[in-house]
């Protein structure tokens, strides 16, 4: 089975068409996600990221997909070093975040953990202050609103360190950190 995956993976490009070909493969066979997983984490770089685009196929496909794996995902998420790895699993971050707190979807509600939500946490923080490319930050910043939602030290420490940081980074950056301030704004004048 791991060696068809890979196969399937090594044929993976940068464009969407392929990406999502395999992703709604693995959404329609679940059975392949722990081996989907395994090479998003494992050591082969280039099957990695191209297994996190994939994942993030799947999972926007159908997001139940990954609610059994949430465990093995979360913990697993640190140890992502190249870009083109972490930028899709910081999407999926924030959707997980997106799904939980404004959606609150029942099956995603039963199956993450308070335990879980703090290491997103301290996932996404370590994205924004690191050395990350502009779209894993601006993903992490999302991410961060909703989990600040649940965790009230976080909007203060987001607060501080969007407006420390500002003035050095690019105007993409800068745009989802005007919005995630103004959405802290409004949230603190709501009460």
């Amino acid at each position: 089975m791991n060696e068809l995956l890979a196969s399937e993976l090594e044929k993976v490009t940068g464009y969407l068409k392929d990406r999502r070909a395999v992703g709604l493969f693995i959404a329609d066979n679940p059975k392949w996600m722990p081996h989907l997983l395994d090479f998003c984490f494992g050591s082969d770089i280039a099957l990695s990221f191209k297994a996190c685009w994939v994942l993030e196929q799947a999972y926007l496909a159908k997001p139940e997909i990954l609610y059994p794996h949430l465990d093995a995902f979360i913990k697993n998420l640190q140890q992502l070093r190249h870009e083109s790895a972490i930028r899709p699993m910081a999407h999926l971050v924030e959707e997980i975040c997106t799904s939980y707190f404004r959606r609150k979807t029942p099956k995603l509600l039963n199956n993450i953990h308070e335990s879980q939500l703090e290491a997103l946490t301290e996932t996404c923080f370590d994205w924004l202050i690191n050395d990350e490319k502009v779209a894993a930050k601006a993903y992490a910043m999302g991410s961060l609103y909703w989990l600040g939602i649940r965790f009230s030290w976080v909007h203060p420490e987001l607060r501080r360190i969007l407006s420390e940081d500002f003035s050095h980074h690019t105007n993409a950056y800068k745009s989802k950190a005007n919005k995630v301030l103004t959405m802290l704004n409004k949230k603190t004048r709501q009460g």
